[in-house]
């Protein structure tokens, strides 16, 4: 009987896993499927999160993504972390409620469009309406360009005047051609869009494994 690890168990078992003993935790979180595909969840060092105002960098700046509060949906951070960055795991997970009629979302499936949103676009719109040429780099851009100019920062987003239409973002685009915009996920930089913040588990309370790094994985037969 062998035990059968997948790229999560493996990842972190390479050399990073001792960096932070909250990430064999957490992957037993999302073996047990603790976190609700539904639900936004912010995972954090911090035994507490308040809402601040954000202010949003010049567009001649690398700034692929806005400045502010940042969740995800469901596992998907949590996911990330355990296959990325392991060693970024933080020891405390919360979940964040949202008022959708003060935000953005872009390229939302079906059953997220429907959510209230202050506003919805595909990505082509998005990036006619707020994409502008970035001045560290060579190039410019129209609404047509093609989207591979995003892998090599012809153009930057203008967050400054998105913050001004809305209060925070949700992206649903998973492209390199956004950026380093790694999951399902999203950013508030006006706390008028936070309904309630609630920590839903502190980490340092579960039990530890008899190993580690002994997730439960199954089991070959």
């Amino acid at each position: 009987m062998t035990p059968k690890f997948d790229m999560m168990t493996s990842r972190i078992m390479e050399g990073r896993h001792d960096e932070s003993k909250y990430a064999g935790r957490l992957y037993t979180l999302v073996d047990q499927k603790f976190f609700n595909s539904a639900k936004r969840y912010i995972i954090s060092n911090d035994s507490s999160i308040t809402p601040k105002v954000a202010e949003q960098e010049p567009v001649d700046q690398y700034n692929p993504k806005p400045n502010g509060l940042w969740y995800a949906l469901g596992d998907g951070w949590a996911n990330w972390l355990l296959i990325e960055e392991p060693s970024w795991t933080g020891r405390y997970v919360f979940e964040i409620e949202l008022d959708y009629a003060k935000m953005l979302c872009i390229s939302p499936p079906a059953d997220i469009k429907g959510l209230g949103w202050k506003a919805t676009m595909d990505f082509p719109e998005f990036a006619a309406k707020y994409a502008e040429p970035n001045k560290l780099f060579k190039g410019s851009r129209s609404p047509h360009v093609s989207l591979s100019l995003y892998t090599r920062m012809g153009y930057a987003n203008n967050w400054e005047m998105v913050s001004k239409d809305f209060s925070g973002v949700e992206n649903y685009f998973m492209s390199n051609n956004f950026g380093p915009w790694a999951v399902e996920s999203g950013c508030v930089w006006n706390p008028d869009a936070v309904k309630s913040i609630r920590m839903v588990m502190d980490m340092e309370t579960m039990p530890e494994a008899k190993n580690r790094f002994d997730f439960g994985a199954g089991n070959d037969t």
